[in-house]
């Protein structure tokens, strides 16, 4: 009888174990990691500006935003998570018309079936007229699994930075603009460096994460300018600006001394073959 009530018991405790192990797994799977994508409809209008925030509902926890091959080719305030809030602000130079245009996506942590929706606030667009005209847009969104989407390996579109000088900007102190775009996960941040061509090694740079316009420390004209664009994958593209003549090069002086040694230990070791 003993043995009979054992074996209740035990095969009592793996049920209750396979189906709190199921439960959890279950539940796990559900709180996974979703990708929603947003899009802008512009009802056929042709719009250059667009500036919104974006409620995010409570029940979801806001991971990631991916900026890449968005409609918005600049962004005054690129999109940022504020709590549950998302707040974002671009232009479009040319404008655009079109009711397919990717904005950006979201990664959510949470339940894929209880998102029911988004709530859009202050969503503002202007139209490419001349005059800064607002009007209405409509923006959709939808959700698609993140094993769908393709890994990032591909780093940001070259670019060329510019050196300026202006007298409104900097109290006209030169400086370097830059700017550039990522397909796939988006530009995440950039880094500037100044260096004189005599330590132009790559690694002993001391970068400076920044936005464009960048003031230049240096301001003879003489230091080389580096900079690098970092995707939200950690893909980067470098540029750089060669300023200073290539005599200052420390590798050209490296090879004159170089050359001048073969020149002086060639002819002692011809020297001494005649004798």
């Amino acid at each position: 009888m003993q043995i009979k009530i054992k074996n209740i018991y035990f095969t009592f405790l793996v049920v209750v174990f396979i189906f709190s192990f199921l439960i959890f797994n279950l539940s796990a799977a559900a709180e996974g990691e979703i990708l929603v994508t947003l899009t802008l409809d512009t009802e056929g209008q042709n719009i250059n500006a667009l500036a919104g925030e974006v409620i995010i509902p409570e029940s979801f926890e806001p991971k990631e935003i991916l900026d890449g091959d968005s409609v918005i080719n600049f962004w005054i305030e690129p999109p940022r998570f504020e709590n549950q809030h998302l707040i974002f602000s671009g232009i479009i130079p040319g404008g655009y018309i079109g009711s397919t245009g990717k904005l950006f996506s979201l990664i959510l942590q949470g339940d894929e079936t209880k998102l029911t929706g988004l709530n859009f606030k202050k969503l503002t667009a202007l139209l490419n007229d001349g005059l800064g005209t607002q009007t209405t847009a409509k923006v959709s969104w939808r959700v698609s699994s993140l094993q769908s989407e393709t890994l990032d390996i591909i780093p940001p579109e070259p670019f060329t930075p510019l050196v300026s000088q202006v007298p409104d900007l900097f109290n006209n102190q030169p400086f370097v603009s830059f700017a550039t775009q990522d397909k796939q996960s988006g530009i995440d941040y950039y880094e500037v460096a100044e260096s004189h061509p005599s330590f132009n090694f790559l690694s002993r740079l001391n970068w400076i994460k920044t936005d464009s316009p960048y003031q230049l420390v240096d301001t003879t004209g003489r230091s080389n300018i580096f900079v690098r664009a970092i995707d939200r994958t950690g893909n980067e593209r470098l540029a750089k600006i060669i300023r200073s003549p290539w005599y200052e090069s420390i590798w050209f002086w490296i090879i004159i001394i170089l050359i001048l040694c073969v020149i002086f230990w060639g002819s002692r070791f011809l020297r001494w073959r005649r004798r």
